[in-house]
């Protein structure tokens, strides 16, 4: 009896091994399987465990999903493999008019929503669609070629699957640089700037819309949207931001925060590469709410010292590091492992803003 309990217990592997099992066996399994397995969602999310998943999204979009399809359309000869901007959504509108796209009509449709979804910050769509979202790029990726990308996506669905949500995808450390366009950091700056649209931008002027505007609790997250609203008022009523409008150039200032927002949002790397500080300026310039505005201070800060020490970034170390700042704010902070370096002190910059 006690010989074969030990020989039962031998046979079966360690929960570890047999976490990384199943999920080998749900990237080796055939599509419809596949499929089926993502019914299996995990229970009601938080709003910061939503923004982690939306966070995973973006970041599938930028490293397998458009790349991708970038990669087919350039097999194709349909866009030029020397272009620096990956636009999905225009990329989708040339596949699909395509004579002999590789996916129907009705699947390019649903990759076009998925984007759409995280790009206009949909979180409520997010919340209840991600599975499946993630199921229409796998299909995507295998129906252009790239076998690795549609396993890579299904990675991510996995960990997902389990709760992991900050751990979720597999970092791309980029190093800052100067000079030279790098791809790499232009996709990382972009990545951690779509980041600050969800966690900062977005709700700082849902925020403001919602209690110094009067407008109604089911104000969307949609930066876009809302900036849109925004600079629709600004023409009507110069003084819609604030009063003593004739002292500043809100309007220029709109004007630049919907560019950023639609630069991470198109795929135009070369201008996130060259334009990024600008572009966090103006979104600290107009929030409302003292702690996003603090953050995306320091961003700023941060990355000018990261360009001087040629220090190396990930996504979430740069998000560990802010919700650390959140709770210290005047103390030298360790950013190791981020940086070689041993301390940095972050204050802020005195300089005017519209609040």
């Amino acid at each position: 009896m006690v010989n074969k309990r030990n020989s039962d217990k031998s046979q079966t592997p360690p929960r570890r091994i047999r976490t990384q099992i199943r999920e080998q066996e749900l990237k080796n399994a055939p599509t419809g399987q596949r499929v089926a397995t993502r019914q299996l969602v995990p229970p009601d999310v938080s709003f910061a465990e939503n923004i982690y998943i939306t966070e995973a999204l973006f970041f599938c979009l930028t490293y397998y999903v458009t790349p991708a399809v970038r990669s087919f359309l350039c097999r194709k000869r349909l866009v030029s493999r020397t272009a620096t901007d990956y636009d999905y959504a225009d990329m989708m509108q040339t596949l699909r008019n395509f004579l002999h796209a590789p996916i129907c009509n009705m699947e390019i449709g649903k990759a076009i929503r998925v984007r759409n979804e995280i790009c206009h910050l949909n979180l409520e769509a997010i919340k209840q669609n991600w599975a499946s979202n993630l199921s229409t790029w796998t299909i995507l990726c295998r129906s252009v070629g790239d076998a690795h990308g549609a396993s890579n996506v299904q990675t991510v669905y996995n960990r997902l699957r389990r709760g992991q949500y900050q751990h979720a995808i597999d970092e791309k450390p980029f190093r800052f640089t100067v000079g030279a366009y790098n791809e790499n950091t232009a996709f990382g700056l972009s990545l951690i700037l779509y980041s600050c649209l969800a966690r900062y931008v977005g709700p700082s002027l849902r925020k403001y819309l919602i209690r110094d505007k009067q407008q109604t609790t089911s104000t969307s997250f949609d930066v876009y949207k809302n900036l849109k609203d925004t600079i629709e008022q600004q023409k009507i009523d110069q003084n819609y931001l604030a009063k003593g409008a004739s002292k500043r150039i809100d309007m220029e200032l709109l004007r630049v925060a919907m560019e950023g927002r639609n630069t991470i949002c198109h795929g135009k790397y070369s201008l996130v590469f060259s334009q990024w500080k600008t572009y966090l300026q103006s979104w600290e310039s107009f929030s409302t709410d003292s702690t996003y505005k603090d953050i995306l201070s320091n961003a700023i800060i941060l990355f000018s010292v990261a360009i001087k020490l040629s220090i190396t970034f990930s996504l979430y170390g740069y998000v560990n590091l802010e919700l650390h700042m959140k709770t210290v704010r005047t103390k030298p902070l360790s950013i190791h492992p981020l940086v070689p370096v041993k301390s940095l002190i972050f204050t802020q910059k005195k300089k005017d803003s519209l609040y």
